[in-house]
This record gives structure tokens, C-alpha cells and sequence, in this order.
């Protein structure tokens, strides 16, 4: 339910938005915080509105080692079955298997601690501290 400015108005106040210091962005650096009055006429009437915009950017170096690195490791691995001799089927079809096996749980893991999205997604807090990053503490507007 809206209200509009006549009846309710936002106002940004002296002091800037600050994140809490014991908030951690893993694999990410917040380097931005943008604030804006968005407010604005509609077909219904003039509406009110605050916007802070939160701009992240991600840290490339965790995933380039655990991903690109650990994946070229295992394909160089699975060339070594080109090396076994002819008559080694078992050796071949072992190799094959455990290399398929590692990229798969490699997969998992890297999944796990992935985003579903590309984007930071907000969570409600259940400690009713409103919409938060994570589930620790609250953004605050000191």
C-alpha cells in the first residue's frame, strides 16, 4: 500500500548509509553505496521514495584456483590413460571413471558455495531486523 507524498514524505538525513562492520561479503568487496530519492509522479498521484543502491564487486582469485586450476589439473591427470599401453583396458577404464568421478564432486563443491543467481540476493532476517545481507546483522542507517 502506497501513500502518497502529501501524506507521507521521505527524506535522506545528514548522516550517511554505513554498513556494520561485522557484516562479511565472502568472495565479494562492497565498493559503493549510492543513495537516491526516487521519488516520483504516477498516473495515481505523486509517490514518495528512498533508493540505496549497493554495488559489489566480486573477487575473482578464490574461484580462478578452486575451479580453472583444479579442473586443468585433472584433465592433465586423464592424459596419462593415452600413455598406459594398449593392453592395460582396467588401468584405462579406472582412470576414466575416477576422473569422471572428481569433476563431478568437484562440481558439487563449487556449486555449494555459489550463488544460484549471478546477482546478491537479500534475505529477511529472522531476528525482524528487516531485510538484511546476511543473517548475522543488519544494514544500518547511522
Amino acid at each position: 500500500m502506497g501513500h502518497k507524498d502529501r501524506d507521507l514524505e521521505f527524506k535522506w538525513g545528514k548522516q550517511k548509509v554505513t554498513i556494520d562492520r561485522t557484516l562479511e561479503f565472502p568472495n565479494m568487496n562492497l565498493t559503493k553505496i549510492e543513495t537516491e530519492n526516487c521519488s516520483g509522479d504516477y498516473a495515481t498521484g505523486r509517490f514518495t521514495c528512498l533508493r540505496v543502491i549497493f554495488t559489489f564487486q566480486r573477487l575473482l582469485g578464490h574461484f580462478l584456483i578452486n575451479t580453472y586450476v583444479a579442473t586443468i589439473l585433472i584433465v592433465c591427470v586423464s592424459w596419462y590413460s593415452f600413455w598406459l599401453k594398449p593392453e592395460k583396458t582396467m588401468e584405462r577404464i579406472s582412470l576414466g571413471i575416477t576422473t569422471l568421478l572428481t569433476i563431478y564432486s568437484q562440481r558439487v563443491t563449487i556449486s555449494r558455495f555459489l550463488p544460484a543467481v549471478s546477482y546478491l540476493k537479500v534475505k529477511k532476517d529472522q531476528n525482524n531486523c528487516g531485510k538484511t545481507l546476511t543473517k548475522k546483522s543488519c544494514v544500518s542507517g547511522h
